[in-house]
């Protein structure tokens, strides 16, 4: 019988076959195999004013923002076509938000993307501006 995966067993060397690794293993092992395949990083660049995601340091996507006083407008989320459908694009907004409120900075989404994302949502009502 062929598996899909094989990992070697630290304690002692031997192959494990994905399929004899307990249901809880099996599915945090599945997880891990998922993002070492396509692992996009997400960060913050504060002097760019955005967050951007990257692939084999690659840009595929970002998040910017302009600042205004104590408010950051967001601008522009987007994501390169190859990479749609993967939230990616939630992944930038919830980092900048995640930037503001660590400096106590309210946002202002005008991009429709991060508008229809934040806005009427009670977790994002913290740093929302309200219009």
């Amino acid at each position: 019988m062929m598996y899909n995966y094989i990992i070697e067993n630290y304690t002692n060397g031997e192959p494990i076959f994905l399929k004899e690794l307990p249901g809880e293993s099996r599915d945090y092992l599945r997880q891990e195999m998922k993002k070492m395949k396509d692992p996009v990083a997400v960060v913050f660049e504060e002097a760019a004013n955005r967050s951007a995601a990257y692939k084999e340091g690659e840009l595929i996507g970002e998040c910017e923002f302009s600042v205004s006083e104590q408010i950051w407008i967001i601008d522009h989320t987007g994501v390169r076509p190859a990479y749609g459908g993967q939230g990616i694009a939630k992944r930038l907004v919830e980092k900048v938000i995640e930037e503001a409120r660590a400096r106590q900075i309210k946002i202002l989404p005008l991009c429709s993307y991060a508008s229809k994302m934040m806005e009427g949502k009670t977790e994002y009502q913290d740093v929302l501006v309200i219009r």
